[in-house]
Formats: structure tokens, C-alpha cells, sequence
């Protein structure tokens, strides 16, 4: 997740050869990672048509072949079950259509890029297909984190509502979301105690 974050800098800044290199990187820690490459290409300048195609056809050739093996592993045959996936859905979701619904109301300075537009939509086909593949959705939704990121990181920039305080309101209200968030799955979840107390190199 952490080097897909650091591609989509790239791919902001139109590096995607870079983009496309991290993520194949990513995709050897898991390869669900696979799926994010087409972002890379969406859209892809006309005059970097031969760049394209010398990129995009081992990329069309390696999702081919993992397609099935991710497909039969997470969906058909799969013995897990992820109980928190829906909530971490709507996670996605909320802020992605808060996106979508607002897109044209942000200051020109503001805009935003075309591939936060595919991710916002991805997260809001996540809340439909979660329920029938929870683990594979969930997966895949931990990669869409960048929205969470994106979109609530705006809101000390939000438009006068008449709302007296109204951004440290909601921003307040969405620390207060994440951190109850937290602190259920802590007390709560169902592996809690493999997480509990966490141990790291500084302290065992």
C-alpha cells in the first residue's frame, strides 16, 4: 500500500513508467497489486502510443494469467471470510461520492485528476460487489485508501457553508470517526489478540 501510494505520485506528476515499476514492485508483496496497473493508462497521451503498447501488452498478459488464480483463490473456493469488509467499503465509499457529487464545485486551483475520478468510482462499486466476495473486495478496497487520504484532506479548504466552525467541526468529526474506528477493532475484532500487544524491534 505504501509503495502504491508513492507510485500514484508519479502517476500524478505523469511518470507512469515509474508508476508502473512501483507497482509491479507492490505486486511482489501481494499479488492483487497486479490490478492497479491500469490506472497507468488511463488516459494515456496519443503521442506515447508505441511507449504504450511495449508497456501495456506484458501488463495485459500478466493479469490474464493471475486472473483466474485470484479469482479462484478469493471468490469460488476461498476459506476466508472478512466480517469488517463492508464497514471498511463504506469507508471508501462515503468520501468517494462525496467526490463525485462535489467534483464541479471546486475552485480551478483545485481540480482534481482523472485517476482520483476512477478510484472514487472503483470505491462505489465496492459497496455493491462486497457482499459477494468479501475478502477479494476487501483486498483490492485497502488500495483505494488513497481516496480516504484525498478527499478528507480537503476539508480545511471546504467552501463556507454558513455552518459556524463548520471545517474544524468536520474535521474534528472525522478524526473522531477514524479513532473510534480504531479502538473497536482493537477491543472487538476478531483476531485482536494475534495484534495485541504489538510488538515491534524497539520493544521486545
Amino acid at each position: 500500500i505504501g509503495l502504491f501510494f508513492w507510485a500514484l505520485r508519479f502517476l500524478l506528476d505523469d511518470r507512469r513508467a515509474c508508476f508502473v515499476i512501483l507497482v509491479i514492485l507492490a505486486s511482489l508483496f501481494h499479488k492483487t497489486a497486479f490490478f492497479l496497473l491500469p490506472l497507468g493508462f488511463l488516459p494515456w497521451p496519443l503521442y506515447k502510443a508505441r511507449l504504450l503498447i511495449l508497456t501495456l501488452f506484458p501488463v495485459v498478459l500478466a493479469i490474464i494469467f493471475l486472473t483466474p488464480y485470484l479469482f479462484t483463490s478469493y471468490i469460488i473456493s476461498s476459506p476466508y471470510h472478512s466480517d469488517g469488509a463492508p464497514i471498511r467499503a463504506v469507508m471508501n465509499a462515503l468520501p468517494a461520492l462525496l467526490l463525485l457529487l462535489f467534483r464541479n464545485h471546486c475552485r480551478p486551483e483545485h481540480s482534481h485528476p482523472p485517476v482520483v475520478h476512477w478510484m472514487a468510482l472503483a470505491g462505489i462499486i465496492g459497496i455493491a460487489l462486497v457482499w459477494f466476495a468479501t475478502t477479494a473486495i476487501d483486498r483490492l478496497g485497502l488500495y483505494l485508501l488513497p481516496i480516504q487520504v484525498y478527499v478528507w484532506s480537503y476539508l480545511p479548504f471546504a467552501p463556507d457553508i454558513g455552518v459556524r466552525h463548520f471545517r474544524f467541526i468536520a474535521t474534528a468529526l472525522v478524526a473522531s470517526i477514524y479513532a473510534a474506528a480504531l479502538i473497536v477493532w482493537l477491543l472487538y475484532a476478531e483476531h485482536r489478540e494475534c495484534w495485541l500487544p504489538y510488538q515491534n524491534l524497539l520493544l521486545t
